[in-house]
Order: structure tokens, then C-alpha cells, then sequence
């Protein structure tokens, strides 16, 4: 039997070129945690993050991680821009396009 991982499930932050935490993959509420905590040292409290900075299952909605990452930045009065290509899953999931819809118009993520 192989030790657990200490880090399995966290985001293992790191410092990217800009000296900005980084997280590697989010998958977890502890995860979410990690990167409000990042949100913290930025300025305007504005994050900017790619999809694939996401694990898959973060954009199926039936999970509650993107629930719960957009109730966190509400509550701590942060906002999320998120790059990628988003077409794939909002092809696949009326619930999801509309979730981006209207966090796009008033709320705190944000598709750039």
C-alpha cells in the first residue's frame, strides 16, 4: 500500500514569472479556498484565471464547486475572469451557459 499524498486534492500553489500565485489544477472546495486566499493580494480583488486551470469536473454543475466558487467571491467581494474555450461545455449543458449568462451581466465570474 503506497503512502497518501499529502497534496492530492489541494492546488499546490505556486509563483508564476509575474511573482502571482498560481494554482495548478483547482478540483476541491479546499482548492477554492486556496484561491480566494490568492484573491486576497491582488489589488482590486479581480482574479484572472484559464480553464485549464480547472479540473474537468469543475464545470459539471451537478459537483456545487462552481456554486461554491462563485458564492465565495460574492461573499468576499472578488470577481473571476475566466479565459479558455468554453464552447465544448456550454454546447453540452444548457444550465451551465446559462449560469455564465447571468454571472456575465451582474455577477462575479466573468467569460474573457
Amino acid at each position: 500500500m503506497q503512502p497518501a499524498d499529502p497534496h492530492r486534492g489541494s492546488a499546490r500553489l505556486r509563483r508564476d514569472l509575474r511573482g502571482q500565485i498560481d494554482p495548478e489544477v483547482i478540483a476541491s472546495s479546499r482548492d477554492i479556498g486556496d484561491l480566494i486566499g490568492a484573491g486576497f493580494s491582488a489589488p482590486d480583488g479581480h482574479l484572472s484565471r484559464d480553464k485549464s486551470d480547472f479540473s474537468p469536473e469543475f464545470w459539471d454543475l451537478r459537483t456545487g464547486l462552481l456554486g461554491e466558487l462563485a458564492q465565495k467571491l460574492v461573499n468576499y467581494r472578488m470577481y473571476l475572469t475566466l479565459t479558455g474555450d468554453f464552447s465544448e461545455e456550454l454546447a453540452g449543458s444548457r444550465a451551465l451557459r446559462d449560469v455564465f449568462q447571468e454571472s456575465g451581466t451582474s455577477g462575479p465570474i466573468r467569460l474573457g
